[in-house]
C-alpha cells in the first residue's frame, strides 16, 4: 500500500509539471500569435459569413485608412471596402468551392474612396458540425507592383513599337540604298554611249575636217546632235527623278483637258517623228478632263509618245486615245511598232531590271522614262500597265481621276 501511494503522488506531480508546460506553450505560442498578428505588414482579418469583422490587425486599420480597429469593425466589408460589391459574393463562391483561394486579386477602397489593388489569400471557419461560422485571411497590397507592372507593360509595348519603327527605317534606308546604287548604275550605263558618240564624232571633226567632205561633215553633226538630245533627254529625267525623290517635286491639283495636253506635247515631237515619216493621232475627245498635275502628265504623254515613235518603224503610226471607267480616265499611246517579248514585259517600269532597247533607227535610249512614268503616274492617283505582242507594237496605258466638263 506504501509503494501504491508513492506512485500515486509521484503521478500527481508528473501531470501537474505537463499541464504546467503544456500551459505555458499554450502561452507562448499566442504570445507569439498576438505579435505576429500586431507587427505583419500584410493585413490579417476575420470575418462573419454576412460580411462584418470580428477582428483586424493594425495594418488594416492603417492601410483602410480608418482612425481606429473600433471604427474598422463597424463596416460592411462588401459595401465599404470592395469598389465592385458582386466582387465579394465572388470570392465567396470561389473559397467556397475549393476550401480557400490564393493570390486573388480585388480592387478596395479606403475610407477616402481611394482605390488599392489586392491580393487576397483566405479559407473558411467552420465549427464542429461543419458548418461555415466565418472567413480568415491575409491581405496584400499589391497597388504600387501593379502600377509598375502596367508602367513596364507600356515601356514594352512602346519599346516594340520603336524597335518595328526601326526596322521599317532600317529596311526602307536598305532599299534606298540599293536603289541609289542601281540609280547610278543606270546613269553611268546610259551616259556612256551618248558622251562616247561626242567625243569620237568631236575628234574626228577636229583632226579631220579639212579631210572630210561636206555630206560626212553634216553626217557627223547629225550624229553628234542625235547624243546630244539623247545626253538632254537624260538629263531631264534625271532632274524630274531627283526632284520627286527628294520631295521637291509638288503636285498640283487643277482641272485639265487631255487633247488640248497631248497637243501641246505632241507639237514637241512632230519633228522627231517626221524624220521616221510616222503619224502621231489625237484621238482623244476635246471634253475629256482629268484632275492632277498638268507638268507630270505632260511629262509621261511625251515619254511614251517619244518610246512609241523609237520604236516604230517608218511610216508607222503612234494612237493616243482615251476612254471614261467609272471615276477614271484610262489614256492608251499605241504604236504599230516592233512590241515587246513577253519576257522582258515584266522588267518594265523596275529600277533593279535596267532594260534599254535600241529604236528602229538605233536610236539609245535613256532607261528612265518608263521607271519616271511609273512614278508621275501614281503620284496623280493612277496606275501604269502595257499590252504588247511582237512584231505587232505596244499599247502603254495609264489611269487619271476624271472630273467633271
Amino acid at each position: 500500500m506504501e509503494e501504491l501511494e508513492k506512485l500515486r503522488i509521484e503521478n500527481e506531480k508528473l501531470r501537474s509539471i505537463v499541464a504546467e508546460k503544456n500551459s505555458n506553450s499554450i502561452s507562448i505560442a499566442e504570445e507569439k500569435y498576438q505579435t505576429l498578428f500586431t507587427e505583419l505588414k500584410d493585413v490579417v482579418y476575420e470575418s462573419t459569413p454576412e460580411g462584418k469583422l470580428l477582428n483586424i490587425n493594425p495594418s488594416g486599420v492603417e492601410l483602410f485608412g480608418y482612425s481606429s480597429k473600433e471604427e474598422i469593425l463597424k463596416i460592411d466589408i462588401a459595401e465599404d471596402l470592395y469598389v465592385e460589391p458582386d466582387e465579394r459574393l465572388k470570392l465567396i463562391e470561389q473559397i467556397e468551392k475549393v476550401g480557400f483561394v490564393k493570390n486573388y486579386e480585388i480592387k478596395i477602397r479606403d475610407k477616402n474612396g481611394k482605390e488599392i489593388i489586392v491580393l487576397e489569400t483566405s479559407f473558411m471557419l467552420k465549427d464542429n458540425e461543419g458548418k461555415v461560422i466565418g472567413y480568415s485571411g491575409i491581405i496584400r497590397d499589391v497597388t504600387e507592383s501593379k502600377k509598375q507592372e502596367e508602367l513596364l507593360k507600356k515601356y514594352n509595348l512602346e519599346l516594340a513599337e520603336v524597335n518595328e519603327r526601326l526596322k521599317v527605317s532600317e529596311n526602307k534606308f536598305k532599299n534606298l540604298n540599293d536603289e541609289k546604287d542601281k540609280f547610278f548604275s543606270i546613269i553611268a550605263h546610259d551616259l556612256k554611249s551618248p558622251f562616247n558618240a561626242l567625243l569620237n564624232l568631236s575628234e574626228f571633226l577636229v583632226e579631220d575636217l579639212s579631210e572630210l567632205s561636206l555630206d560626212e561633215i553634216k553626217s557627223f553633226s547629225k550624229e553628234i546632235n542625235k547624243a546630244a538630245h539623247s545626253v538632254y533627254n537624260l538629263l531631264l529625267n534625271l532632274l524630274q527623278w531627283a526632284q520627286i525623290r527628294t520631295g521637291r517635286m509638288k503636285r498640283t491639283q487643277e482641272k485639265v483637258a487631255l487633247s488640248s495636253l497631248l497637243n501641246n506635247t505632241t507639237i514637241l515631237l512632230e519633228n522627231v517623228a517626221a524624220k521616221k515619216s510616222i503619224k502621231i493621232i489625237n484621238e482623244v475627245d476635246s471634253t475629256t478632263f482629268f484632275y492632277g498635275d498638268r507638268t507630270m502628265i505632260g511629262s509621261v504623254l511625251q515619254n511614251l509618245i517619244s518610246n512609241a515613235i523609237k520604236f516604230t518603224k517608218r511610216n508607222g503610226k503612234v494612237i493616243v486615245s482615251s476612254k471614261i471607267e467609272g471615276d477614271k480616265i484610262i489614256v492608251r499611246v499605241s504604236d504599230t511598232g516592233i512590241g515587246i517579248s513577253e519576257e522582258n514585259i515584266p522588267k518594265l517600269f523596275r529600277l533593279d531590271n535596267h532594260l534599254t532597247t535600241v529604236g528602229t533607227a538605233n536610236e539609245s535610249g535613256t532607261g528612265l522614262g518608263l521607271i519616271l512614268c511609273k512614278e508621275l503616274v501614281e503620284k496623280n492617283n493612277g496606275e501604269i500597265w502595257v499590252e504588247s505582242e511582237e512584231l505587232i507594237g505596244s499599247t502603254f496605258s495609264f489611269s487619271l481621276d476624271k472630273t467633271e466638263v
